[in-house]
């Protein structure tokens, strides 16, 4: 670790000047910070030394400032409360030192901001991370795939930006943001994406299906306090207890509920999508018998998707066009 150690030399005044202002605001233990420079930082400033040498300082100034920041807050470190930030951090400062070096700050920020929101998808993100970092042509591209793959791990109410972004992306980097085979024409596999959202864009054949589960009672980690009523409003269903309205964000990578204004209770769903007693769902052209489903409470629906809630429960099940069992 001779050029971290060197580096930190360097700038031992001004380090020890910036922890002190820290120490002043909210108490760092200096031993955890310690561990977390060594184990984290010391090798990302020797991978940057090798491929770049002259950015070493900067990029360790960035480095502990954000270390101050983010184990000071007990986000970061052995005992921080979001372990991504240091699996990130362990993993692809030392993959792309070249594109931590070319904007450090941004990089730093960009890529602890995301595996903070990402929760149980921030694993699946930063491996997904280290291989567009082989794939991109500088770092404002792995940025732009970070953001599309911020959708493909889970933050569903990024769709809509996600897929115009992706588009702008080269194939090769497009391909791995979408999970998908390297040639693959990107454009078309966006229209298919847009169109049925459920369905993988690369497997002939497709079937009406029980999608997802997403929602609970608050007292189970939920947001519900209530069994939620449904309705759909310009196209989004929206999930409400008469406390909480939340707008349900949906699709083959992932399902968010998030807070929306109070629904108009004049909203009705689509003619298209459909459910009877029994069971069976319809959503355009295609329908199917989901035993699971019989007896429901509420159902309604968009041109993609279809919601449906059983008696005295909180929870919201997802029907949607899928790839057949044999695609």
């Amino acid at each position: 670790m001779r050029a971290f150690h060197e580096a930190l030399a360097r700038g031992r005044e001004r380090y020890n000047s910036l922890f002190a202002q820290a120490a002043v605001a909210r108490p760092i233990d200096p031993a955890a910070l310690t561990h977390h420079l060594t184990t984290l930082v010391a090798p990302a400033i020797e991978a940057v030394h090798r491929v770049r040498p002259p950015a070493v300082d900067a990029v360790l100034d960035a480095l502990f400032e954000a270390s101050l920041e983010l184990v000071g807050r007990g986000l970061a470190g052995s005992e921080g409360r979001i372990p991504a930030i240091d699996a990130a951090w362990r993993t692809l400062w030392v993959a792309h030192p070249g594109h931590l070096a070319a904007a450090p700050r941004r990089v730093i920020t960009a890529i602890s901001n995301a595996v903070t929101h990402l929760g149980d998808g921030a694993d699946a993100w930063v491996a997904a991370m280290e291989r567009a970092g082989h794939v991109a042509d500088g770092v404002e591209r792995w940025l732009e795939a970070g953001q599309v793959l911020g959708w493909t791990c889970g933050l569903a109410e990024l769709r809509t930006s996600a897929l115009a972004l992706c588009r702008s992306l080269p194939e090769p980097l497009a391909a791995v943001a979408l999970h998908l085979p390297d040639l693959v024409d990107v454009d078309a596999a966006c229209d298919a994406l847009t169109v049925q959202p459920w369905r993988s864009p690369t497997v002939a054949g497709a079937r009406l299906g029980h999608v997802g589960r997403i929602g609970a009672f608050v007292g189970l980690g939920g947001a519900f306090r209530e069994p939620p009523d449904l309705l759909v409003r310009g196209g989004w269903i929206l999930a409400t207890d008469g406390h909480v309205t939340l707008t349900l964000h949906a699709d083959r990578y992932g399902a968010r509920l998030l807070p929306s204004e109070p629904p108009e209770r004049t909203a009705t769903p689509e003619p298209c999508a459909r459910m009877t007693e029994d069971g069976r769902a319809s959503l355009g052209n295609h329908s199917a018998v989901l035993p699971e489903l019989q007896g429901y409470r509420r159902a309604v629906g968009t041109s993609t998707t279809l919601a449906v809630v059983l008696p005295h429960s909180h929870a919201i099940h997802l029907v949607g066009v899928t790839e057949s069992d044999g695609g």
